[in-house]
């Protein structure tokens, strides 16, 4: 997070994707599909702490509510956690 700050990396994401003029809904689903592929092979809260710092500055830009993406993002995260090939929470289920 510290290095995400201090490089600015989150600021020049959102103005590359501000440059592509995507709607809204577009950026949403994309960063909905990261979070879905990263849920495949990634423990939530190492994916959370890696993806918000960068992920939160293209939804506020976007418009959305900060709340509601919240939700959705650790909706979005616990069904990846549980889709092929590693899925998590199968395995926590199962023992």
């Amino acid at each position: 997070g510290y290095f995400l700050s201090v490089s600015r990396m989150s600021f020049s994401l959102v103005e590359y994707v501000g440059s592509l003029n995507l709607s809204p809904y577009m950026v949403l689903l994309c960063v909905v599909v990261l979070f879905m592929l990263l849920g495949c092979v990634m423990d939530s809260i190492a994916m959370l702490l890696l993806t918000v710092p960068v992920v939160y500055p293209l939804i506020e830009a976007a418009g959305f509510d900060p709340i509601r993406f919240g939700i959705v993002a650790v909706i979005t995260v616990e069904l990846g956690l549980i889709t092929p090939p590693v899925g998590m929470n199968v395995f926590v289920i199962k023992s």
